[in-house]
């Protein structure tokens, strides 16, 4: 019986070690490629995040994905047939439309897959020099694959 328990025991731990290492792997990945200072980075909290608010948060990136799409129609109406003036103003609309679409459609993917258990949400707080150099504290999330 001690024997099946401290094999669970550590089995667990060791799970949640592997898993603690991803995270903070995944996490320097992120910062090494997309931070203006990624050495002065400090940790100060990583958690995992539950499903809670899921389908409202997937219901909102769904309406501003449509929202978009619509927009960017109407642009392209607007740059056949409209005059110069609406053209220019239709086609930075759409420009600005298609990134936001974009961002959204990755967060509709981001959203499916942690449903689904293909990733894990992860919150950290952390401290870090921005582009002006000055320190700044910072609560990001991303999502990570299991």
């Amino acid at each position: 019986m001690k024997k099946l328990l401290f094999g669970s025991l550590f089995f667990l731990i060791l799970s949640c070690n592997s898993k603690q290492s991803q995270i903070e792997d995944s996490i320097k990945t992120v910062v090494n490629s997309t931070f203006d200072d990624p050495k002065s980075y400090e940790l100060i909290e990583a958690k995992t995040l539950d499903t809670t608010g899921l389908n409202k948060e997937l219901k909102h990136q769904l309406l501003v994905a449509k929202s978009c799409k619509s927009i960017i129609l109407n642009s392209n109406f607007m740059i056949q047939n409209g005059n110069i003036d609406d053209v220019i103003k239709a086609g930075k609309r759409k420009k600005e439309n298609i990134k936001e679409l974009q961002f959204a459609e990755n967060k509709i993917k981001d959203l499916q897959d942690f449903k689904s258990g293909k990733t894990l949400k992860v919150s950290h707080k952390y401290r870090a020099k921005n582009k002006d150099g000055a320190l700044i504290l910072e609560t990001d999330t991303i999502y990570i694959k299991i």
